[in-house]
């Protein structure tokens, strides 16, 4: 196959580097101890494996395979997946307005969603090369992550805060805490159907499979050192006597305390720039920038501002029912994980027919009915869902299979 030029591993990267995954992050530590950034990282690298298993076992990249396609499984992830990172980010954004300029929240939520949408717009008009806005945003959240952690330490006193850790904080550091396995399954079954919706959306001339997840091995070793550095910011969170009015803003509060102005504010215009530099593509996040290939169709406005109201009406919901972050990333995650396995089922299992939206639609049901019936938690529900569209997806491979058999 004549490939084009290939996508480069700054892009690859860059595109998992999101400014909220320091919120991410931190939520994660705080709800499971100090094992969240590990489990979180793990669900990555779990992914990651599977993402794997399927090219070694088929030795085909689906890209390749553009008549067993199924574009609407494709458009509704890839969606999900950039409405999910814009809401995050607007999160963000507005989370440091309000806390460097002093805004009120609803100011500062009100700047955001202007300000982003502006950028978004003047992005959509010049057409800039995004090439730079991924390396921006790689070298600054590289920075943040290295930075951060070591400027915490010196300043709480690495002894200070194991002392505090182990005389008033004890459960943190316990050994057995409760929810990690359910957690590190659904992580996986979403960041999986994440992986998904990114190789979905990549032109099919851009694509090299070994040097792509070579690349994304790459990533996987850079977002867990991210992950791991954020969550022990963290821990240092839990020791300080920190009343947050929205949970996520704890580690942004504990910089703010420990800090100096002038630290403060550097730290918070990095973030910024990662999140606005985001904001101003949420149409690119998934797939490549406009003119990388002849096989990238131009998009039309509708097409670029749909991530952002989608982002928009997902800020409105998290504030409206008191969500968190990571409240939110699961319940996405509910219909995420069966979307990806519905799509990676319709390239290599299914046939160019697929198996029809029944798929997905029937894990969500179940994992519905497992929390009415059963009490499923958020993470178990995942579990469902994702499992029901697996199950189903195999039965339909088995008994496509049979009725072949019979034909002949």
């Amino acid at each position: 196959m004549n490939r084009g030029k290939p996508v480069s591993v700054v892009h690859v990267i860059s595109v998992w580097l999101y400014g909220s995954l320091i919120l991410i992050s931190g939520e994660t530590t705080l709800r499971l101890g100090a094992f969240g950034g590990a489990v979180l990282s793990g669900s990555f690298w779990l992914s990651y494996f599977l993402m794997f298993l399927w090219f070694w076992k088929k030795g085909e990249f689906p890209i390749v395979n553009p008549r067993k396609r199924d574009r609407m499984g494709e458009k509704l992830l890839a969606l999900s997946y950039r409405v999910e990172i814009v809401t995050f980010e607007l999160v963000l954004a507005g989370m440091l307005l309000h806390l460097v300029l002093n805004l009120s929240v609803f100011q500062a939520y009100v700047l955001t969603l202007l300000a982003s949408l502006a950028l978004l717009l003047l992005a959509f008009r010049i057409q800039p090369d995004f090439r730079w806005n991924n390396l921006v945003r790689l070298v600054l959240s590289l920075i943040l992550a290295f930075f951060l952690p070591i400027y915490t330490y010196l300043q709480i006193g690495l002894e200070t805060v194991y002392h505090n850790l182990l005389h008033y904080h004890p459960k943190v550091l316990h050994l057995e805490q409760s929810g990690l396995l359910p957690f590190l399954i659904a992580g996986t079954c979403i960041l999986f159907a994440n992986m998904v919706a990114y190789f979905m959306n990549q032109p099919a001339r851009s694509v090299d499979p070994p040097s792509f997840l070579r690349d994304l091995c790459l990533t996987a070793v850079i977002w867990s050192a991210a992950v791991m550095a954020f969550s022990s910011i963290a821990i240092v969170a839990i020791t300080e006597k920190i009343e947050p009015s929205f949970l996520n803003e704890l580690s942004i509060l504990l910089m703010k305390e420990i800090s100096s102005s002038p630290v403060f504010f550097i730290f918070s215009v990095m973030l910024l720039l990662i999140s606005f530099s985001s904001l101003s593509a949420p149409a690119f996040l998934v797939g490549g920038w406009r003119g990388h290939s002849k096989e990238v169709q131009k998009l039309n406005l509708f097409e670029v501002l749909l991530p952002f109201l989608g982002g928009a009406a997902g800020l409105m919901t998290i504030f409206y029912f008191h969500w968190s972050l990571l409240d939110f990333f699961i319940l996405f995650g509910i219909f995420q994980g069966p979307l990806g396995v519905w799509n990676m089922g319709n390239l290599f299992l299914l046939g160019e027919k697929g198996g029809g939206m029944w798929i997905p639609a029937t894990g969500v049901f179940v994992a519905i009915l497992a929390h009415i019936f059963a009490s499923a938690s958020r993470d178990e529900m995942v579990i469902w869902s994702t499992g029901t569209a697996l199950v189903f997806l195999l039965v339909t491979r088995v008994l496509g299979s049979f009725k072949r058999v019979i034909k002949v």
